[in-house]
């Protein structure tokens, strides 16, 4: 059971000569140093914001927040609402459209029957958010969060009271469009749906974690016990899981040396090529990594199979059997472990020198990530990868 409440969001008021897009931008955590660059150029960009700390101070970052909205650059909707966020994309050389509602969402914890995660998290991006929260009681950015059911014809009858307000492209061709569902009777349909739903939370762990803190530093202040949330149905047909690859650099061991110590775990065989590769991995669904070299592709088996769901994924075995072992070892120290969900990418980064190594992976099943989370389970970090990201500055939900 979740609280998933309608709110008045506070929305762009676009100045003469502004188009939606400069005031957007992808979520703080996928940003180049040149992106941000070219975001904060426009004014009124919300990574102004987000990604406004001076050394982890966002008091004028909200002092800049509060003179938008003084200024009638962000404006308060006119009655509560919720907001339907529809995406369309090309993946493998299909279109897929994809819909989530946004609302505000009851931080409360993590529980069995109420919001559950999937992956582990870093500390140190939650303490940067938290400070982000504190100096601006705004959230600027959406969590995705994925719920179990919803009625037939949810999608069909929501589209039909809906309000188109934006809509814009991305550099990567995915179209987005939002719209407002203001209309009574289908507000308080989605608001008591939600009260018999299990969340389970997407992408956006560290926010809302960190939404879970804010809210017990502020115990009578009701407002702030929500975070802004996205919530996609599983049935959802846009749905789009990319598998996390790990790129390694700075080992002290040799390509042979390496080789030798992941035969102990891994049955090895050389691949063709790197497209060889990768289509062995697509036949058995997971149940096979890659490894990549400059001078190599080999296909890696593992020799133990894990009596868990968790134990047999391919991220955890791949943490559990190369990363710490090898990687993170006394003999490895100063080793780097990055991550790419891009496949061309990750290949031009091993070519080029960048990294020497890469550990391909597949993604999981989205029933797979429902079965490990409701069990309790988390997946090791960038396990997954949702395609495409949820875009930021098109909703603010403000805490005051």
């Amino acid at each position: 059971m979740v609280q998933f409440q309608p709110f008045r969001a506070y929305l762009p008021e676009l100045t003469r000569g502004e188009s939606i897009e400069d005031r957007v931008s992808p979520p703080y955590d996928v940003i180049s140093d040149a992106e941000r660059k070219e975001l904060q150029s426009h004014k009124y960009n919300v990574t102004n914001i987000t990604l406004g700390g001076v050394k982890g101070d966002y008091t004028q970052a909200g002092e800049l927040l509060q003179q938008w909205i003084k200024d009638d650059i962000l404006v308060r909707d006119r009655e509560e609402c919720y907001y339907l966020y529809e995406q369309q994309f090309v993946d493998v050389g299909l279109i897929h459209t994809r819909f989530g509602l946004i609302g505000a969402l009851a931080a409360e914890g993590y529980s069995p029957n109420g919001v559950i995660p999937h992956e582990e998290t870093f500390s140190k991006v939650k303490e940067d958010r938290l400070n982000l929260l504190r100096g601006t009681e705004t959230h600027c950015e959406s969590i995705f969060g994925l719920f179990d059911d919803h009625p037939d014809e949810l999608e069909k009858r929501v589209l039909e009271h809906a309000e188109k307000l934006f809509s814009f492209s991305d550099t990567q061709g995915v179209s987005h469009t939002l719209h407002r569902i203001s209309e009574v009777d289908m507000v308080r349909e989605i608001e008591e749906m939600f009260l018999h739903k299990r969340i389970l939370i997407a992408d956006g762990h560290h926010r809302y974690e960190t939404a879970c803190r804010y809210a017990e530093e502020n115990p009578r202040k009701r407002k702030k016990g929500f975070v802004l949330a996205t919530l996609v149905s599983m049935k959802d047909r846009g749905l789009v899981v990319r598998p996390t690859h790990r790129l390694i650099s700075g080992l002290k061991i040799s390509e042979a040396q390496l080789l030798e110590r992941l035969s102990k775990d891994f049955a090895l065989t050389k691949a063709g090529s790197e497209m060889d590769m990768l289509e062995r991995m697509e036949e058995v669904e997971g149940k096979l990594l890659g490894l990549m070299s400059r001078q190599a592709c080999y296909v890696l088996a593992p020799k133990r199979e894990g009596s868990t769901p968790l134990q047999r994924l391919d991220t955890s075995v791949c943490e559990e059997h190369i990363i710490k072992p090898i990687v993170q070892s006394k003999e490895n120290e100063g080793a780097k472990v990055a991550y790419d969900h891009d496949g061309e990418s990750v290949s031009e980064r091993v070519n080029s020198g960048e990294f020497d190594y890469a550990i391909m992976l597949s993604p999981p099943s989205l029933d797979l990530i429902w079965e490990i989370a409701s069990a309790g389970g988390k997946m090791p970090k960038k396990s997954t990868y949702f395609f495409p990201k949820m875009w930021s500055g098109l909703v603010y939900l403000r805490m005051k």
